[in-house]
């Protein structure tokens, strides 16, 4: 897998995440996605497109701007900005391992 094509991926993933649409994610996901946050575990990808429905349901906007990309084998590692509600700014931290098929096989999120 190319370094670069992941950063593609990845941004793409951040930039739809923003826009809340969620059969974009799906499209992007792995049968079998994991998601870990400082709140939500969930795997399987209808467990995850629905965590993430509760996410764009309990705000009003999301903004998720990549500061950094670091690739590494199989591995995406993004620094984020993530302005909420047009008001509040979240610093977080995900990883995101792909599938041999360029697909999101795991999201794993840190706050701070």
């Amino acid at each position: 897998m190319y370094s670069t094509s992941l950063k593609a991926i990845a941004k793409q993933y951040f930039s739809i995440f923003s826009k809340k649409d969620l059969s974009g994610l799906a499209k992007l996901f792995s049968d079998d996605v994991c998601l870990r946050d400082w709140e939500i575990a969930a795997s399987g990808k209808e467990a995850v497109l629905n965590a993430n429905q509760k996410i764009f349901e309990a705000l009003k906007t999301i903004e998720v701007t990549p500061v950094l990309l670091l690739a590494e084998n199989d591995w995406v590692s993004a620094q984020l900005e993530i302005l909420v509600n047009k008001e509040e700014v979240i610093h977080v931290v995900d990883l995101l391992r792909f599938n041999s098929e360029q697909k999101i096989s795991h999201i794993i999120a840190f706050k701070g």
